[in-house]
This record gives structure tokens, C-alpha cells and sequence, in this order.
């Protein structure tokens, strides 16, 4: 049987629903429905509104047996209205629906959709970090393994290499084919866990975020890496250095050295040089903060992190942020990282919250904020 991959049009709507329903159970957790197929195709809906690269595969009877819808994070201002004009017009939709009783029992239908919701609350934490997202992307049975999930997202990443992308990110859980994504090339950024995904009654993390590189990382500009401290990089770390006025806001590279070597605190920190390819811009030391403030479970801490003067205001502190981030949920298995701020070093909060950090109304020792990512 033939198959062609093209472009999406409206005409397919019914028929991507009929892959998803095909692929993934949404409907048994309704009640007294008498059509399942509008749960389907307001997913599908949902998906297409922010995604502006939409492709399928199609057979010969014009069925849809794949597809891959994918956005930009950051779209022009025009094409940014036109994707929230689309998602009102589905939300209406949904609305009107949910009313007039297609999703079951009304007050089952609200709680579906508020999980649904917060599932993907839970998988798009950090989107601000990326920039571009695979918002849907399905292969039939019948077809996997014959290259064409390889295909479609080959054309993706062109898409987002044409609008000069760099970062691409997905989110997953356990009952998907996610070796596949590995077997591309994208890398696991973190974890989390949600009840209502597979396996949701376990304390397991059960849903992954991944992302990929849109540039060959030989030939990145831009390939950020961590480094444990040693003598090959001691003397480039001590030369770091920030601005006059961020002086009183982290202690002395030396200082920090010395934290680390006395176990400050009772603490084991370890330290890593931030490289930019094979050159030292930055720098960072954390650790686990065992029964803080009488707490009962330990705290993982991002404690210290600069980037030298001279790479700010490049993106680099961003990049190194997500390296650090995958780092430490892989090395400690945490749910949680911790780590503190002056109020006035407005350009670190910034990025903390696009990171996904927010307050958590405590203060250090030193009267700084603490932030905290839930993973």
C-alpha cells in the first residue's frame, strides 16, 4: 500500500482523531458517553492551534496513519494571535460541547479536562527554554519501523533549522514508544510524575521531557558542557570574573572552592566548570542539604552559579541552566531543587523563572529568596 506525507488540512481532522483514539485510551475515565470521538478531536484541536509545522501520512484510502504537528515557542506577533484565536475558538468549542452533554457526565468531563490540563502544565514547565515543541506525534502500528517517524520528524527539524531554531523539546510518559526519540538523537532533560499517566499510582517518575540539538553538536556554535573542577581547569575557574555590581551577590570562586574542600555546612558539595566548547565561561557548586531548617526530606541545592562578565547577555547562562538541571535530577533522582537570590538580581530571577523556579517564600541565612523547581 502506498503512503504519501503531506501537509494537514482541516478535511483530516476526523481521521487524525481516529489515530489518537487508536493509539492512546482517553475515553474509558468518562461517563455516559454516547460518542467518544469529541474527546479525540478536542485533543486533536488543542494540538493543532499552537503548531505551526503540520504534516501526515496518508494511504491510498486517505487515511490518516501518521503525523507530526510541532510549533515555535516564539512565533512572529502576527502568527502568535492567529494561534490564540485558534485556541479560543476550540476552547469555545469544547465549552459548548461539555454543556450540551457530548463528553458524558458533566462534572467527570471537568475533572478529565483539569487533569489533562495539568499534565501538560507538568510536561511544558520548561518550554521557555526551548524553542520549538513536537506537539503530536503519532506512527500507526502498521508502519513503525519503516523509517517514516524518522521522516517526519526529519522534516520538523528542517522546519525549525529554516527558522533558526536551535532547541527542540517534547514530553512523554511510560505507555509511549519514547526509546524512539533517544534513538533520533534527543537527550532527556528531566522527569516527572503525574497520576494520571501510566503507571500513575506508582511514586515512580512516569513522564520525561527530551530535547534535541537542531545544530550537529561538532558543529555548534553554542555546546555548552559541565566539568568537574580539577587541575586541568582550576586556574580558568579562579579567573572568573562577574561585574563590580554583581559582586555582593556570589562569594569568591576561591571561596567556593574552599566550601567545597571543608564540606561547608556538613554539606559534600561538588563543583563544575561551566564550558563553552572547550573554553571556561562559568561556573557552579551544589549539593544535598541534609534535614534543612528540621525538614524531613533532604533538599537538593543548585548553590552556586555565575557566568564570567564577559559571556552574559548571550544565552549561555540559559543553556548551562538546563545542562545543570538534567544533571542533577539524573545524579540525586529529585523531585525538587532548591537554590537562593538577592531580590535585586533582577536578570537571575528572570532567568530562574523561565526556567521554571518560583518563590517559595523562605529566606536563607543571608536574607536571600529561595526559589524552587518542582519537578
Amino acid at each position: 500500500m502506498q503512503h504519501v506525507i503531506k501537509n494537514y488540512e482541516n478535511k483530516y481532522l476526523m481521521s487524525c482523531a481516529e489515530l489518537v483514539k487508536e493509539t492512546w485510551d482517553f475515553h474509558s475515565s468518562y461517563q455516559d458517553l454516547t460518542d467518544v470521538m469529541p474527546i479525540y478531536i478536542a485533543y486533536v484541536r488543542e494540538c493543532i492551534d499552537f503548531s505551526l509545522h503540520l504534516e501526515i501520512i496518508v494511504d491510498e484510502n486517505d487515511k490518516v496513519c501518521g503525523l507530526l504537528f510541532g510549533s515555535i515557542e516564539n512565533p512572529s506577533f502576527v502568527k502568535k494571535i492567529k494561534c490564540f484565536s485558534n485556541h479560543l475558538q476550540t476552547r469555545l468549542w469544547i465549552r459548548k460541547n461539555w454543556i450540551s452533554g457530548k463528553f458524558g457526565n458533566k462534572s467527570v468531563a471537568f475533572q478529565n479536562l483539569k487533569s489533562h490540563a495539568k499534565i501538560e502544565q507538568d510536561g511544558e514547565k520548561c518550554s521557555d527554554l526551548f524553542d520549538g515543541e513536537v506537539n503530536l506525534f503519532i506512527v500507526s502500528k502498521e508502519l513503525r519501523g519503516k523509517r517514516f517517524g524518522y521522516r517526519l520528524m526529519n522534516n520538523y527539524v528542517e522546519f525549525c533549522r529554516k527558522n533558526h531554531l536551535k532547541t527542540i523539546f517534547l514530553w512523554t510518559e511510560l505507555g509511549c514508544s519514547y526509546t524512539f526519540y533517544e534513538r533520533y538523537g534527543f537527550k532527556k532533560y528531566s522527569t516527572f510524575h503525574n497520576e494520571n499517566l501510566t503507571d500513575g499510582n506508582k511514586t515512580q517518575d512516569n513522564g520525561f521531557v527530551y530535547y534535541y540539538d537542531i545544530n550537529n553538536p561538532e558543529e555548534s556554535e553554542t555546546k555548552i558542557t559541565l566539568r568537574p573542577v580539577d587541575d586541568t581547569n582550576k586556574n580558568a575557574v579562579v579567573a572568573l570574573e562577574v561585574s563590580e555590581s554583581q559582586k555582593h551577590m556570589i562569594e569568591p570562586i576561591t571561596e567556593c572552592l574552599n566550601d567545597a574542600q571543608i564540606h561547608a555546612y556538613d554539606i559534600e558539595w561538588e563543583t563544575s566548570a561551566i564550558l563553552l566548547n572547550s573554553k571556561v565561561i562559568g561556573f557552579s557548586m551544589y549539593g544535598v542539604w541534609h534535614d534543612s531548617k528540621g525538614k524531613d526530606e533532604d533538599e537538593v541545592w543548585l548553590d552556586r552559579f555565575m557566568i564570567d562578565q564577559k559571556y552574559q547577555g548571550k544565552g549561555y547562562g540559559k543553556l548551562a541552566l538546563r545542562e545543570l538541571i538534567a544533571m542533577l535530577t539524573a545524579k540525586y533522582h529529585c523531585d525538587d531543587i532548591y537554590l537562593s537570590v538577592y531580590e535585586n538580581n533582577q536578570s537571575a530571577i528572570a532567568l530562574y523563572k523561565k526556567t521554571g523556579f518560583r518563590f517559595n517564600g523562605e529566606k536563607d541565612e543571608n536574607g536571600e529568596h529561595v526559589m524552587v523547581l518542582e519537578m
